[in-house]
């Protein structure tokens, strides 16, 4: 589920996967294949729980990125990415922010400012400075992230969505509830537009947008309203959830558990 309060542990996908695309089949250096190794050992130690000797294998892994593809490349920004996310959980903020900063510029460098890539490293940036409780900081980064992905992904993108969600949790944070509710609409109607308006996110979504409008601003009528449409996404998700498995069950029913694809199905004995 979404965070009450704070940016949820960025997903190196974000930047990992056109990072990937980009990768060179015929690279095969020592460094560039340690790089590799050093950063699926720390994801590994990380989900373990064990940040410390994660860390030690993602400063390994960083060291490598760079003799390996050299400075200004992709891979290099990822590793950064990746180590400062480590940095945030264990609250190492002033070391994680540095990362970040220089990460989210040099994929803007290489890629463009309109490419997900760097959307998701100014994003990621923002995620700590909410973590912090820099609010305006991780506002502004929020901000700037959102118009990257904007131009990037489009302004009916789910991504676009979640950066909208972010930058109300910051206002949120800072005692702005009236641009939080404007912003948390704006969330919602993208997600409608992007036809996922009734989906689990949206719910969720929209569940802070009640909280929001009714327990800190006041306005309880729009809040009953919010609630009331949350309701009915969930009922209609139920029955089309019952409607799927009935006919999955019919189906069964209908194949004899030994029959070929294509085979006729013989009358069963009464």
């Amino acid at each position: 589920s979404e965070p009450a309060s704070a940016s949820p542990p960025p997903d190196p996908a974000g930047l990992d996967a056109p990072v990937a695309a980009a990768y060179p089949k015929t690279a095969a250096n020592k460094s560039t294949a340690q790089w590799r190794v050093y950063t699926d050992v720390a994801r590994d130690l990380s989900s373990r729980g064990d940040l410390e000797a994660a860390g030690v294998y993602l400063r390994r892994a960083l060291h490598e990125a760079i003799a390996g593809f050299g400075e200004d490349d992709p891979h290099v920004a990822a590793a950064r990415n990746n180590l400062a996310e480590l940095y945030r959980l264990q609250r190492r903020f002033d070391e994680a922010e540095k990362l970040y900063a220089v990460a989210a510029a040099a994929l803007e460098k290489h890629y463009g400012p309109s490419h997900p890539a760097a959307g998701a490293a100014t994003h990621n940036l923002a995620g700590c400075k909410l973590s912090r409780g820099d609010y305006a900081g991780a506002y502004r980064a929020y901000a700037s992230a959102a118009l990257k992905k904007k131009k990037a992904l489009g302004a009916h993108h789910p991504d676009y969505a979640a950066t909208l969600f972010h930058m109300a949790e910051a206002k949120r944070a800072g005692g702005e509830y009236a641009a939080a509710v404007t912003l948390l609409e704006e969330s919602v109607r993208v997600l409608d537009a992007s036809g996922q308006g009734q989906s689990a996110v949206a719910c969720r979504r929209m569940e802070r947008l009640a909280q929001t409008q009714g327990d800190l601003n006041g306005d309880h009528v729009a809040a009953e309203a919010t609630r009331r449409r949350v309701l009915e996404a969930r009922e209609h998700a139920a029955k089309v959830a019952g409607a799927f498995s009935r006919e999955t069950t019919e189906t069964e029913e209908e194949t004899e558990p030994n029959s070929k694809p294509g085979e006729k199905l013989k009358p069963k004995p009464r």
